[in-house]
């Protein structure tokens, strides 16, 4: 699975304004926001509870929050396991601060394409905990979303964006990491052990 950041500027001229990191309470966005704040900078968190409050599905509430933002972060279905959460902070800080970022478009990987039943399969292996992926249909899974409190709306929404990664469409490798840090990306298994001590499935 592939993932892109991109760093943009929103204000022509505010160079001193806050970094708006869209989904900044989430799995991913927390930790933008805290990487943004260990570097001593300004960070306007866009969610529901920020201020002011941003909303995805209500277009009222986009100007307010794009007001001033020097730059934004955008976090595409935030808290999903192949996001690589650290991975996306470490690129994301780096795109928003350093020089040589601006417009352009990074696209994240691991060095290996997993399917989604090799991820199950590599977090089974570091938790001991007998899983494993099931697939199901669109219908099956915004169904299920819906039994959860998700808005059909979201449900559909995400049932959606995650069908082309079931069906493997986007298994290829890129170099986003490589262009935006300089190093190599880290494997999924050294990142599924990391979560594991840090207590990310615990239950």
């Amino acid at each position: 699975m592939t993932q892109r950041t991109a760093h943009q500027g929103i204000d022509e001229g505010i160079d001193e304004g806050p970094f708006l990191v869209i989904g900044g309470t989430g799995t991913t966005g927390r930790r933008v926001v805290a990487g943004l704040r260990a570097r001593g900078v300004a960070v306007r968190v866009g969610s529901r509870s920020g201020t002011p409050p941003f909303a995805w599905h209500d277009r009222a509430t986009w100007d307010a929050v794009l007001t001033g933002a020097r730059a934004v972060h955008v976090v595409p279905l935030d808290g999903t396991m192949l996001t690589r959460p650290l991975l996306t902070r470490a690129v994301a800080v780096a795109a928003l601060t350093e020089d040589g970022h601006a417009g352009r478009v990074h696209e994240l990987s691991g060095p290996r394409a997993l399917t989604l039943a090799e991820v199950a399969g590599e977090i089974a292996a570091v938790t001991g905990r007998p899983l494993r992926y099931v697939p199901l249909t669109v219908a099956e899974y915004t169904a299920e979303r819906v039994a959860r409190g998700w808005s059909a709306a979201d449900a559909a929404y995400a049932a959606e964006t995650f069908s082309p990664l079931c069906r493997g469409l986007d298994s290829h490798l890129s170099p986003g990491v490589r262009e935006a840090l300089g190093r190599e990306p880290r494997d999924f298994a050294a990142f599924a052990r990391q979560a594991v001590a840090e207590g990310a499935w615990d239950t």
